[in-house]
């Protein structure tokens, strides 16, 4: 199965802020046909590659962005993304999901997820710029808040790119901190403290590595969906707001 003409990258991007380690596996074919979109695949790394006794704010704890098959095309809310995680408010498993564009941006840099360990010794951020992937120190951005520091990123990077930011209850590991794309959020189980504990300030991401992003006018991008499968998404999108459709499944 070609899962680049099913609506995935078929790239996970791993990032070990502990050692600095960065690396793209491809996603588990024998389980793709499994599960369905960015939710199943998040639920599914957390359970196969995390032990059940973690600690949520330990650098042991997998923090999974995760987009689906269809972000990044035109269908109905296909713009959002999720994370996956082990919640410290919770002490269990956990997704939260955001609008915004982050999550269209991850996927036309060319990865369906982005899978984040360790901890950095010092506040860092983790740029993404398609193939081209760096930890930068974020000494001068820590202490300040969501708005600013997505300001200062775009003044420093251009207004092309899209952050995923947490503020100063992020930083102090609070229960209730959230991550920020602009003015979206993946708000709930503590998720910002998660981050905070591994010394993440931001995660901007852009596509000009692999194609460009559709903000500058570029629709290409690295996946597709074969023809019979988008008229099958417009015809099902159309009866959803006619009430003539409840529920169906993307057939792999």
């Amino acid at each position: 199965m070609d899962l680049t003409q099913r609506g995935y990258c078929d790239r996970i991007l791993r990032v070990n802020l502990s050692t600095g380690s960065i690396e793209t596996t491809a996603l588990p074919a024998e389980v793709m046909p499994l599960i369905l979109g960015g939710k199943g695949l998040g639920a599914w790394l957390l359970y196969t590659e995390q032990p059940a006794d973690v600690d949520p704010l330990s650098p042991k704890n997998l923090m999974i962005f995760h987009t689906g098959p269809l972000t990044g095309t035109t269908a109905p809310t296909a713009g959002r993304f999720g994370l996956t995680t082990k919640s410290p408010a919770t002490g269990t498993y956990f997704d939260a999901y955001c609008g915004g564009y982050w999550g269209n941006m991850l996927k036309y840099a060319g990865y369906d997820a982005l899978v984040l360990t360790g901890a950095a010794k010092n506040p860092v951020i983790l740029a993404i710029d398609g193939a081209q992937v760096e930890i930068r120190p974020a000494e001068n951005l820590w202490g300040t808040t969501i708005s600013a520091a997505t300001q200062q990123i775009k003044a420093e990077l251009g207004h092309d790119w899209q952050s995923l930011v947490i503020g100063p209850p992020g930083e102090a590991q609070r229960n209730l901190a959230g991550i920020f794309n602009e003015s979206r959020a993946l708000a709930r189980g503590g998720v910002g403290a998660v981050m905070g504990s591994k010394n993440l300030k931001q995660s901007p991401s852009t596509a000009t590595g692999v194609c460009t992003s559709t903000i500058k006018g570029n629709t290409s991008a690295p996946f597709s969906w074969p023809s019979g499968r988008c008229a099958c998404r417009v015809r099902s999108a159309c009866s959803a707001r006619r009430g003539r459709l409840t529920s169906w499944r993307l057939s792999m």
